[in-house]
């Protein structure tokens, strides 16, 4: 019954901005209903955001709790230093308004409470269009630049949280390569471990023999935690190595 209610006041918010182009009544919807902190400028720039992707038939139908509501989870993804929504708004957003109302707010420290305290309000529905935003290519170059940067800065820990994150979404390869570079052990074992399906081992553990390094080679060969996800054929050929010396 709540539902019910929610997208009738929300399908008459967008009749109203359809009418007079403008988000008067949102506003003073919000002003009414969350507190004035920035919660209340989040919900109008959601709502803004939700009226200008509604579906071209029947729009006002598009307009419902569930929609909102995938859109204000966006605030709380993070993405590298930042979140969902201010990649949205940066980067794949085409309305001026939407990037002028939402631009500083989507940079406050405190957002993940005002999306919170809107989330509360719409009663924990499931969110979708989050998974749109992250299907887009323009989203996996993002991801690269984030990867780019996280080698340049050597922050091992975020290029393994990116993996963990994304996994099959990003450059594992690049990742491992690095790794690998860098004689990292741990790390590599540890990637492997947590998206090996993901990779091209052959390939990765030619990388490794092709280092020279005897103790980098094997500390992972005597690695317990990989011992048990990789195929025999790869650890057999870091023990020929270690035995043999090719």
């Amino acid at each position: 019954m709540l539902d019910g209610m929610i997208n009738r006041i929300l399908m008459e918010l967008y009749d109203d901005y359809e009418k007079d182009n403008n988000l008067k009544q949102v506003i003073e919807f919000a002003k009414k209903t969350f507190p004035s902190d920035g919660t209340d400028k989040l919900f109008v720039g959601c709502v803004f955001i939700m009226f200008t992707t509604a579906s071209p038939f029947k729009p006002r139908y598009s307009c419902t709790r569930e929609a909102l509501e995938s859109i204000v989870l966006m605030a709380k993804e993070k993405v590298g230093n930042s979140n969902l929504l201010a990649f949205y708004i940066d980067r794949v957003n085409t309305h001026k308004k939407v990037s002028s109302y939402l631009y500083k707010i989507v940079k406050d420290p405190n957002l993940d409470k005002y999306a919170d305290l809107i989330l509360d309000y719409l009663n924990h529905f499931k969110p979708n269009w989050s998974l749109d935003v992250k299907n887009c290519k323009i989203f996996n170059n993002y991801l690269d630049k984030i990867i780019i940067n996280y080698i340049k800065e050597d922050n091992k820990e975020e290029l393994w949280n990116l993996a963990e994150k994304y996994e099959n979404k990003i450059n594992l390869e690049r990742i491992a390569d690095y790794y690998i570079k860098k004689r990292d052990n741990y790390y590599i074992c540890e990637l492997i471990s947590l998206v090996g399906e993901y990779l091209n081992l052959n390939n990765i553990f030619d990388k490794i023999i092709a280092t020279k390094d005897d103790e980098f080679i094997f500390l992972i060969a005597k690695n317990p935690i990989i011992n048990n996800v990789i195929p025999e054929s790869c650890l057999q050929k870091l023990n020929n190595y270690l035995e043999n010396g090719k």
